[in-house]
């Protein structure tokens, strides 16, 4: 017994298919629902990807938001970021060719400025797409250019 009034065992309360559910109630009952991103936020309010949750989702999506990775660009700027080789801002570029020919020694490439290098970061695991970056790595590399991926999940 969790002693709620009977008015709270709804859908848009704590009930969940005939079962309490404390998920059920936190977005039901939250002033503000946030998600890792603006695109997952618009994912979870359907059938596919709401886990049954996506009809209360849908009704709450006036408090439904997106943060896009919580990227803090203060601590994640290429103008002061102590990490890389050589700063670089969108209205001075120069610094990139020093950060790939770095990048490029760092992972036994051939150093080329003129070469694409590609690079992709992630989660490897089937909802973030590894399948897809799987089946165009082929066509990639039967092409010119270089790829790195960095990441951890799926072993295959």
């Amino acid at each position: 017994m969790v002693n709620l009034p009977w008015d709270h065992y709804t859908p848009q309360g704590v009930e969940f298919y005939g079962q309490l559910s404390c998920l059920n109630a936190g977005i039901a009952f939250a002033d503000v629902i946030t998600t890792v991103s603006p695109r997952y936020s618009r994912e979870i309010t359907t059938p596919e990807f709401g886990c049954g949750l996506d009809g209360l989702l849908r009704y709450r999506q006036n408090a439904l938001f997106g943060i896009l990775n919580g990227v803090d660009y203060e601590e994640w700027s290429t103008i002061s970021d102590p990490n890389i080789a050589q700063s670089y801002s969108a209205t001075d570029l120069g610094g990139k060719a020093v950060n790939k020919e770095r990048l490029q020694k760092e992972l036994g490439l051939p150093v080329d400025a003129t070469m694409p290098l590609f690079g992709s970061i992630g989660r490897l695991v089937e909802h973030k797409g590894v399948a897809i970056v799987r089946g165009g790595l082929s066509v990639m590399l039967s092409t010119t250019l270089q790829f790195c991926l960095i990441g951890r999940g799926f072993p295959a």
